[in-house]
């Protein structure tokens, strides 16, 4: 079996170049001949094309349904009223809005899955404040986090869409926004406290500062990079 001479992966011997470099093979004892069919398929289909969503969302509906009217059915023989089975509901639904709907809906950006989500948690946890009594931890803690955490959510993949900017360079966005956040969590918690003094946010947003500017300046400094990029093999 020949290899490939840059990359070194195994290749079979109706390859006519690296299927995964593209490296052209060069094997004297070993010429290359048309073979009559190709080991893999010339194009990648989407397996996606051939779903049916719409099938797909019906079927995932009545698979969540079924243990929703389970559970709601069981509390209400065992206690004639829906207290608890509210819990396992809202569950429900998180996860439909979590991981099915990314895969049974189609946006053209994923800044809707990201809001979907936050949106669903919101209101979860607003379910269970109002079963508990607990609205003062809801609008103190609950959901100014949830807040911050859905802005530096929607950033950091904003940071990352820019392909305009350099790898390092968008690195080095995201440790400024993790470190924004990590303040900002400082923040609610003491405000909600009734003491605004921040503390452990400092000492885990300075290191994440430090970074941030490690990777601006490997960025100016492209000789520095290119040196690194080669003691890494990368």
């Amino acid at each position: 079996m020949p290899y490939c001479v840059h990359c070194g992966v195994e290749m079979a011997p109706s390859e006519k170049s690296c299927p995964l470099c593209q490296t052209l093979v060069q094997d004297p004892a070993c010429p290359w001949t048309p073979p009559e069919s190709m080991p893999y398929p010339e194009r990648v289909e989407e397996v996606f094309k051939h779903i049916d969503l719409r099938y797909g969302r019906s079927l995932a509906v009545l698979v969540l349904l079924i243990p929703a009217l389970v559970v709601l059915a069981v509390n209400l023989l065992s206690s004639g009223s829906i207290t608890w089975s509210l819990y396992v509901i809202g569950a429900l639904v998180c996860v439909y809005c979590w991981f099915l709907v990314p895969l049974f809906y189609r946006f053209r950006r994923p800044y809707a899955y990201i809001a979907i989500d936050f949106i669903t948690l919101a209101l979860y946890l607003l379910l269970i404040a109002r079963m508990t009594g607990g609205r003062a931890w809801y609008m103190g803690i609950a959901l100014p986090v949830l807040a911050a955490m859905v802005i530096l959510v929607q950033l950091v993949i904003l940071a990352i869409r820019r392909l305009e900017w350099q790898p390092l360079e968008r690195a080095a966005v995201v440790c400024l926004l993790v470190a924004g956040f990590l303040v900002a969590i400082d923040a609610i918690a003491d405000l909600y406290t009734g003491q605004v003094f921040l503390n452990w946010s400092v000492y885990a947003g300075l290191p994440l500062l430090v970074l941030a500017g490690v990777f601006l300046v490997l960025e100016k400094k492209r000789g520095l990079k290119d040196a690194i990029k080669k003691r890494l093999f990368v």
